[in-house]
């Protein structure tokens, strides 16, 4: 088992481009949190159990070592790992514009509807 997680994390902090997020699970009734970091081949869970910058920052943690183009959401603990090009994930920027959108903030309907064309073409 650790031959794999060993190949899982050299290929994700070797990769030019990763992806990176939060999510929650429940377990047994329970909320826990898992900070995840892929590629479009492999997957590292890191299960949070401490604060998350402190957790990021862990030896167990790969984004601390990560040097190339990271996609993610703009939680503010990201932006503290400054060797990282650090890229903004689409689908998490139209998420945010359409929370803007259904407060009737307009200029988010024009900023998200120039963001789709971009995509479409």
């Amino acid at each position: 088992m650790e031959a794999v997680e060993m190949l899982i994390k050299k290929s994700i902090l070797s990769s030019l481009v990763a992806h990176s997020d939060e999510t929650g699970i429940r377990v047994g009734g329970k909320m826990f949190w898992l900070h995840v970091m892929s590629t479009c081949m492999f997957t590292y869970l890191l299960h949070i159990v401490k604060e998350w910058l402190e957790a990021l920052k862990s030896e167990l943690s790969l984004i601390k070592d990560y040097t190339g183009k990271l996609v993610h959401d703009s939680y503010a603990s990201y932006f503290n790992f400054l060797s990282i090009i650090h890229a903004l994930c689409g689908a998490h920027i139209i998420r945010e514009l359409t929370s803007q959108e259904e407060i009737g903030r307009q200029w988010a309907v024009k900023m998200k509807t120039l963001l789709l064309k971009l995509k479409a073409n």
